[in-house]
């Protein structure tokens, strides 16, 4: 049946209800994730009216509650979503700091896209990481810490097979033809499957973003299969590497799993809110940005068996001290001694 276009009093009137219910969204969803931390202050949401990044949020303090102010345009929906979920986040971040802080800004994409925001996930540039995402959702891997504890096996009798799984994700090129293996503008996991594939190291992708892209890799061999997380707690060594920005989760879990981590270099330089107490050589072994020294890293732990295990036990250390209190705690730190310069 053919309809009319809406315009006029009808189409503004069912666009203002569409804004009205994802406004709506937004704040039940930042309701929904605080609820069991804190009782919830005084919260409203609305729509920003100074420029922004599609994914970045607004938060300021409003009499005795806060106001979230959301992009004014309309983004596209996985933008939507990101800010929808993710800004929870950001508040209670600002619910850590010190009253005298009356707004801050926050990116809610993994750190990649163009942002005017003031905070992020994860930095390369002037923005000012704070815990990510998957830190506040998992209350600090609250979860996570206790099975570690009861999957982590002695180092003595830990496998010294490398492995890496993971998905696609990343920015640069996707290509799998073996003469784009050294190229510098080759995305960063593809290059490590490519270079690792055959070799002594086990890469593989366990996903892909689409069917013909799934296709290509298993034509490519650099397909895996899935492995369970909990299983690096009976492997000596772990990977690593920066998808769209760094890999929140996973360097955190091997850490706290007691592997001694071979980090891949960032090449766009990310970093998160704890890399100032993660030192190279001590918590992780660097391997640099174009993995030219990969397999030279890889011989060099299993050829220095007490230094690898020294460099995992403090790895496990670190992570273990970052914990949810704690972590909360330096967030407000972080605001306090940084929202003025927004």
């Amino acid at each position: 049946m053919f309809r009319q276009p809406k315009r006029g009093s009808e189409a503004g009137f069912w666009g203002g209800l569409k804004r009205r219910r994802r406004l709506g969204q937004a704040r039940s969803e930042s309701a929904r994730q605080i609820a069991d931390l804190a009782k919830l202050p005084p919260l409203t949401v609305g729509r920003s009216d100074r420029p922004s990044g599609a994914y970045d949020v607004r938060i300021r303090r409003e009499g005795a509650g806060y106001r979230v102010l959301l992009p004014s345009f309309r983004a596209d929906a996985n933008a939507r979503s990101y800010v929808r979920r993710r800004t929870a986040a950001y508040l209670w971040w600002f619910m850590q700091a010190a009253p005298e802080v009356e707004e801050i800004s926050g990116n809610t994409s993994d750190g990649e896209t163009p942002s005017l925001a003031r905070y992020s996930f994860s930095s390369y540039g002037s923005q000012v990481p704070l815990p990510d995402y998957y830190f506040f959702r998992d209350r600090g891997y609250e979860a996570f810490r206790r099975q570690a504890l009861s999957a982590e096996q002695d180092w003595d009798s830990r496998s010294d097979a490398l492995i890496w799984r993971g998905g696609p994700n990343g920015l640069g090129l996707v290509s799998t033809d073996p003469a784009m293996a050294r190229h510098p503008g080759l995305q960063q996991r593809i290059a490590l499957a490519l270079r690792c594939k055959g070799g002594p190291i086990d890469v593989g992708f366990v996903a892909a973003s689409s069917p013909d892209q799934a296709a290509i890799f298993e034509a490519a061999g650099i397909l895996g299969d899935v492995v369970p997380n909990l299983s690096w707690g009976g492997r000596k060594y772990a990977i690593d590497i920066d998808g769209f920005s760094n890999a929140w989760d996973n360097l955190f879990h091997r850490l706290l799993l007691g592997c001694c981590v071979l980090k891949v270099e960032s090449p766009f330089g990310f970093r998160q809110w704890y890399y100032d107490r993660l030192q190279p050589g001590c918590h992780y072994v660097p391997v640099r940005a174009d993995l030219s020294d990969l397999e030279t890293q890889f011989d060099w732990v299993k050829a220095n068996p007490s230094q690898a295990r020294e460099i995992a036990a403090e790895g496990q250390a670190l992570a273990r001290s970052l914990t949810w209190d704690s972590e909360c705690a330096r967030a407000g730190e972080i605001i306090n001694s940084t929202w003025s310069s927004q």
